[in-house]
Order: C-alpha cells, then sequence, then structure tokens
C-alpha cells in the first residue's frame, strides 16, 4: 500500500514537471523569437531562472524518491526475512504484552495528533492547490498577454514607415514589474507549499507504518496469547496425567517390590520354623532326659512329659478330679504337682515391664516378689530346679500323651513363647555373667554334684549372652547339663552369628569400655555412650530418644522460642472438612519404605532378622503415627468449641503416638540381644531403613501456609498465593522441610547417606549352623 501510495506521488510529480518543462520550453521559444525579431527581451527572464531551477530541485527529489522506494523495498525483504525470527520471540512479546500495553497508549494518542496533523496538512495543502490553481490561470494570462503584445507590434512595424516613435508612444501593454515580483512571491510560496507537502506526505507515510506495525503486532499478540493459553492447558494436563502416571508406577513398583520381599521373607521363613521346630522337638526330647537323670539321682520314678502351649491348660485335674495343689513343694515326690519354670527377669527392667506386662506373660512367674495369677503355673524355688537346666526354657511336667500328631502341634505353638522368653533370659544372663566377671569373685563350688554354677558355666568364654558353641550352652546363654544322657548334645536354636561383628569396631564396646573420638562416632553423643557397653544397656537408655545430637534429622527448638500466632501462617484451613480430605488423601503413603537399607543385608538371618521382620511390621502398620509426628498442626480450643470433632481428631492422634512408643520400647529388647550377641552395634539404627520419632525438644510443629506468608512478609511486592486447602499447604511444607517425610521422598538428602562407616557396615554376617542330630 505504501509504495502505491509513493508511485501515485511519483507520477504527479513527474507530470507537475513535464508541465513546467513545456513552460519553460514556450518562455524559451518566446525569447528566440523575440531575438529573432530584434524585441527587447521580456524582463520576467528571473522567472524561468527560478523555474528552471525548481526543476532541477524536483529532479533531484524525482531522484531521491527512487532511492526511497529502493531502499523501502529492500527493509519489505529485510522485514520478511526478521518474520521467521520475530515469530521465535513469541514468548518474549507476550511479556512485553503489559509493558505494550502503555506503549499502545501513546501511539493511540500520538495517532490521534498526526490525524490532526493531517486535516491540517490536507487543508493546506488543498489552500496551496488553490493558489497553484491561480497561479497557473495569471501564468496563462500573461502568456496571453505576451502573446497580443506580439501581434500589436507586428501590425505596427508592417504598416508605418517610422515605427519607432509609434511605439515610444504606445503605454506599454505587457506584465509590469509589481506583477512579476507577484509571480515570484506566489513561485517561492510555492515551492514553501511543496516542501510543506512532502513533510505531511512523510508524516503520513509514517503515521501509516506505524499503524501497521501497530494492527501487526496486536494480531501476532492475540494469536500469541491464545496459542499460549493452549499450551499451558496442554502442559497442565499433561503434567497431571504424568503425575498420575508416576504415582500409579511408584504405587505398582512399591507393591511388588513389597511383594517380592514378603515372597522372600515367608520363603526364608518357613525353612527356618521347619528346622527350628525339629530343633525344638529334639530340645524338649533332651531336656525330658536331663529331668529322666535328675529323678533317678534323687530315687524318684522317672516322670512322664506333656508340653502345654498356653495358660489355659495350666489348671490340671487329677484322677479324683479335683485340682492338684499348687503350693511350692521343698522335695520332690510323685505326686507333686506341676511346674514351670520361670523367665528370668532383671529387676532394672521390670520397671519398663510393668504397664506391658501382658505382653511379656509367657507363662512363667515373676521374680520381682508378686504373687502369680491363678492362671499362670507356680514358681518354682530353687531347690525344685535343676542347676544344670538352662534357664529360661519353659517346659511344663506331667501326665500326658505320646502321639507324634499332638506333640507337632504343641510345639509349633510354643515357638513363639519359647522365643520370647529366650531373649528376655539371654538378657538377664549375659548381665549376670558380666557383673560376675567385674565382682572378680574366686570360682564357685558345684552345688549338688551337677558340676555346674547356678548362673551358667563358669568356664564360658567372653561372648557370653550370645551362646557358647565349645560348653554345650544353650542358645540363650544358658549351660547344658555335663554328662547328657547317651553322650548326646542336645540341639540348639541358631541365633548367634558364625563370626559376631568385631568389637572393635563397636559403638560403644560389647563387653568393654571403649574410648570413642566424637568424630568417629558421630551423630552419638560422645558423653552418653563414654560409660557404655552393649552388655550392659538397657531399654531404658534407648526409650523414650536415642542418644544422638538433637539437630541431626529434625531441627532444633531454639531456647527462647515463641509458637507463631494465627497472623503468621492460615489457621483458617483447619477445618473438620480439610482434616478430612486430608486423611482420605493418604499422605503418610509418601513415606513406606522402598529402598533397601545401606548398612546391613535386608534377607539377614537369626536374631537380627527376626527383629527386622518385626520392625517392618510396626513400621507397616504405624506409618501414620511416624507422619503425624512431623506434621502435627495447632488445635487450639477456639477450633475446638466450633468443631468438637477436631479435639476426638488431637486425642486419637496422641494415643496413636503413645501405643507406637510402647511397641517400638517392646522391640527394643530382640535388639539389645542381637547387639550382644554380635550381629550389630547402635550404628544400625542411623540406616535410613528405620523412621525415628522426633524429640519433644525438636521444633517439627506444622503451620499451614507459613511459608507464602513469610515470603510475602520478606519481600512485599512478591504477591506469593496462599494455599486454599491443606493439600495445598502440605505440599508447601514438605518442599520446604524434606525432613517432614523423614527424607523418604528425597533419600539423597538424608544424612545418613553422608556417613561413610555405614556403607556395608554389618554386611557379610551369616548365622551359625545347626548341629547334625544323631
Amino acid at each position: 500500500m505504501m509504495c502505491a501510495t509513493q508511485g501515485r506521488e511519483i507520477g504527479r510529480y513527474r507530470a507537475e514537471v513535464h508541465r513546467l518543462r513545456e513552460k519553460r520550453d514556450a518562455l524559451q521559444s518566446s525569447l528566440e523569437s523575440d531575438r529573432i525579431i530584434g524585441l527587447e527581451p521580456p524582463p520576467f527572464a528571473p522567472e524561468i531562472s527560478a523555474l528552471e531551477a525548481q526543476i532541477i530541485d524536483l529532479n533531484r527529489d524525482l531522484d531521491r524518491r527512487s532511492d526511497e522506494i529502493r531502499h523501502l523495498q529492500a527493509h519489505i525483504d529485510d522485514l520478511s526475512q526478521d518474520r521467521g525470527r520475530l515469530e521465535s520471540s513469541i514468548r518474549h512479546l507476550t511479556s512485553e504484552m503489559t509493558q505494550a500495553g502503555g506503549e499502545i497508549l501513546d501511539l493511540q494518542q500520538i495517532n490521534h495528533d498526526l490525524d490532526r496533523s493531517r486535516e491540517d496538512a490536507e487543508s493546506t495543502l488543498s489552500a496551496t492547490e488553490e493558489s497553484l490553481r491561480r497561479t497557473r490561470s495569471e501564468l496563462d494570462r500573461v502568456e496571453t498577454e505576451l502573446l497580443l503584445s506580439r501581434s500589436d507590434r507586428t501590425d505596427r512595424g508592417s504598416s508605418g514607415p517610422d515605427p519607432q516613435p509609434q511605439r515610444a508612444d504606445l503605454p506599454p501593454t505587457g506584465p509590469t514589474q509589481a506583477d512579476l515580483d507577484r509571480i515570484v512571491r506566489e513561485s517561492d510560496a510555492l515551492q514553501d507549499q511543496v516542501r510543506a507537502r512532502d513533510a505531511i506526505l512523510s508524516a503520513h507515510r509514517t503515521l501509516g507504518l506505524l499503524q501497521s506495525d501497530l494492527a501487526a503486532h496486536r494480531a501476532r499478540s492475540a494469536s500469541d496469547k491464545a496459542r499460549l493459553q493452549t499450551l499451558e492447558g496442554d502442559l497442565t494436563r499433561a503434567r497431571h496425567d504424568v503425575g498420575v502416571a508416576q504415582k500409579a508406577y511408584a504405587d505398582r513398583e512399591r507393591t511388588i517390590t513389597e511383594n517380592q520381599a514378603q515372597i522372600r521373607t515367608l520363603s526364608r521363613d518357613l525353612g527356618k520354623v521347619v528346622r527350628e521346630r525339629n530343633a525344638l522337638r529334639h530340645e524338649y526330647t533332651a531336656a525330658f532326659q536331663r529331668l529322666t537323670s535328675i529323678s533317678a539321682t534323687i530315687g524318684a520314678p522317672p516322670p512322664q512329659t506333656q508340653l502345654q502351649t498356653s495358660g489355659s491348660e495350666d489348671q490340671d485335674v487329677d484322677a479324683s478330679g479335683s485340682k492338684r495343689s499348687r503350693s511350692r513343694s521343698a522335695s520332690p515326690s510323685p505326686s507333686r504337682p506341676q511346674k514351670k519354670r520361670s523367665v528370668p527377669v532383671e529387676a532394672e527392667d521390670e520397671s519398663m515391664e510393668e504397664e506391658d506386662e501382658s505382653e511379656f506373660d509367657l507363662g512363667g512367674g515373676s521374680t520381682g516378689g508378686r504373687s502369680p495369677s491363678p492362671d499362670q503355673a507356680l514358681t518354682p524355688s530353687s531347690k525344685d530346679v535343676e542347676p544344670n537346666q538352662p534357664s529360661g526354657e519353659v517346659i511344663e511336667i506331667g501326665s500326658g500323651s505320646d502321639e507324634e500328631e499332638e506333640e507337632e502341634e504343641e510345639n509349633a505353638e510354643v515357638a513363639d513363647d519359647l522365643y520370647e522368653a529366650q531373649t528376655l533370659m539371654a538378657i538377664s544372663q549375659s548381665r549376670s555373667e558380666a557383673r560376675r566377671r567385674d565382682r572378680a569373685s574366686p570360682q564357685r563350688r558345684s552345688v549338688g554334684g551337677s558340676g555346674g554354677s547356678p548362673g551358667g558355666s563358669d568356664g564360658s568364654n567372653s561372648d557370653a549372652g550370645s551362646g557358647d558353641h565349645g560348653n554345650g550352652s544353650g542358645p540363650t546363654g544358658g549351660s547344658g547339663p555335663v554328662n547328657p544322657p547317651n553322650g548326646r548334645q542336645p540341639p540348639r536354636i541358631a541365633f548367634v552369628p558364625q563370626v559376631p561383628f568385631p568389637e572393635g569396631r563397636c559403638v560403644p564396646g560389647r563387653r568393654i569400655v571403649r574410648v570413642m573420638a566424637a568424630a568417629d562416632i558421630d551423630p552419638w553423643i560422645e558423653s552418653r555412650l563414654a560409660n557404655q557397653t552393649l552388655i550392659a544397656m538397657t531399654v531404658n537408655f534407648l526409650f523414650p530418644i536415642l542418644p544422638f545430637r538433637p539437630d541431626w534429622i529434625f531441627p532444633h527448638r531454639p531456647t527462647i522460642y515463641t509458637s507463631p500466632t494465627a497472623p503468621a501462617f492460615c489457621g483458617h484451613l483447619i477445618t473438620e472438612a480439610n482434616v478430612k480430605a486430608l486423611q482420605a488423601a493418604e499422605p503418610w503413603q509418601v513415606i513406606r519404605n522402598t529402598l533397601p537399607p545401606i548398612s546391613f543385608e535386608v534377607d539377614v538371618g537369626g536374631r537380627l532378622g527376626i527383629f527386622l521382620r518385626q520392625y517392618r511390621d510396626f513400621e507397616a502398620t504405624e506409618l501414620i503415627s511416624y507422619w503425624e509426628s512431623t506434621h502435627t498442626f495447632p488445635i487450639t480450643a477456639a477450633m475446638i468449641a466450633q468443631s468438637p470433632w477436631l479435639g476426638a481428631f488431637a486425642k486419637q492422634s496422641n494415643n496413636r503416638r503413645s501405643h507406637t512408643g510402647n511397641r517400638w520400647k517392646r522391640m527394643l529388647l530382640t535388639l539389645i540381644q542381637a547387639m550382644i550377641e554380635g550381629w550389630c552395634d547402635l550404628d544400625l539404627l542411623l540406616d535410613p531403613f528405620f523412621l525415628h520419632s522426633p524429640k519433644r525438644t525438636d521444633e517439627v510443629a506444622w503451620y499451614p501456609g507459613i511459608e507464602a506468608r513469610r515470603a510475602d512478609l520478606a519481600d512485599p511486592q512478591l504477591n506469593r498465593r496462599e494455599p486454599t486447602d491443606l493439600l495445598e499447604a502440605l505440599a508447601e511444607a514438605d518442599t520446604a522441610d524434606p525432613w517432614r517425610n523423614h527424607y523418604r521422598d528425597r533419600t539423597a538428602d538424608h544424612p545418613a547417606r553422608h556417613l561413610p562407616r555405614l556403607d556395608r557396615k554389618f554386611f557379610g554376617l551369616q548365622v551359625t549352623p545347626l548341629p547334625a542330630s544323631s
């Protein structure tokens, strides 16, 4: 469009030049004719020179316009090339749309001003064209007068002999000087008007370019904005689909991994249970043989054996139908009632077991002076217990059946109770032997010719408590008979490792106090472990908090601390509906363990394997409690008054945490025995495989929306959007604090992965093989 307008303008310029050239030629021919006839040149020669100069200027303008057209054509080609580059800058233009808004307003104002200027220029141009028409008419009149003047002179010259006086008498009929001056002024004004018209046309062209660029920019911006919105919608849907697919894939992969691990574990457990059942059968057979030997020694008839598995059969009825006496007997007799060996538990552990006594009631009596319940069997006195009998075994003596099937069923049911009893007894036995070594008392004499000490063999090695395979000790650390019947060694259940973990690397020492540098045992607190050994360790040392430094996993609360108030976080999000929606989403699934441990083998056997199986079941059951320990949000009295359901929810959460602590406390018994036997040390608990509950001095409370409000407070210009529900607030909190999910979703950030000593520390430990039965 712009090129067509300039072409028309150039055409007009050329027509004007052609007209002026014709006018010049006419004037020149008139002058030549005057010279030929000898007339004096007319006085308007300067006008001709001015016209010639104007023609030259117009020619220059014409050439300049042609050059501008060529430059514009080249510019159009460049713009065509730039169009491809401009399309690649869509995102940049989108970000500049807001800035272009102000520029558009300015351009609209400029456009309005240019429109007014154009109207003024058009009015000026019309006036100029009117003046040009008047000038042309004046020039025509002058030419007519010149022609009439020439014709009059010619007529007078041909009619009279003396034309000179006549010419002197005739009045001048040509244009006067005033007319010529007026023509010159009009010519100058015409040139000024032409220049003004050129300027106006240039401004008009510039305005047209700006308008076209503005329209193109608006069109591109609108199309780019629509395309950008479409792409953002597609991207959001794609991200959502990918997130859903990734979550589903992770869930399926986690389920497959768990199922595979459970299958492997169950397969191993099945084989171990079969072997342990056979070992238990031989163990009970050997115990019966030892009792037979004792009966023969004291002159009593050999008893008959019956293995009972629960307290429901503790009350036996004799042949007359009356209950047998439960009073203690100082000497054995054929009519003495059933007796059950008690599980020895040290007094220092009884305070821990009082609240959960029912969990450890394995059918034995108490050694702390408490009278047994009617369901429990009698606790025999020291005279009733044969010194060589391994302490801690639960065996009942009485009449029974010799059928094989009944014996197998009873042995299988007794296995679990026996394991618990052996664990408690082994800890007690190990500590008793440690105290005997500390006292360094002289060797005791044999009692009753049995050849053994009341607490176990005095000749046991330094690994007491983990089983002595050289002296016939039982699997729980007790000693067996000196001369077993028929020369047979009673078989044992294999709980101990073939080669215990080196004591020189134990944290702390197993039997001897070690001097350890704080840097070598980080994050354990060196002052807490300075005088501690594994064999003397109690549950109360590991519960309720582990002795590692406060800020190792969770942030520690400063000494001077003030809880955030309601304006600092989005307290209005804590409602019954939002909490129920949060629970329905099951956010605790993110902390489900799916990765193998780094310090031990997941398929390890022995007592450590039993502890790990217990922990897997424990974690799967208490997953909600561990998640809530780092996501507890404040519930005020005002909230409870408005919604009593929130009060019940807070109480339920506290109860879950209390029950979780009690279960973990009981499991620590198995871990302590595994450490005493040489399977591991305290570093086992640092593995990311295990979850830990925060301490009361840790700052782990969750204040929904506090991240957004802190960001806005730090930068008021940020205007960060606040979460609209607890799920959005949870995503912000978990992103800001990876410890809230126990680093299960960001495993590389777990502090334990920065401890080189944990890498494969307890690998390669194997269970002691069972002895071949004869």
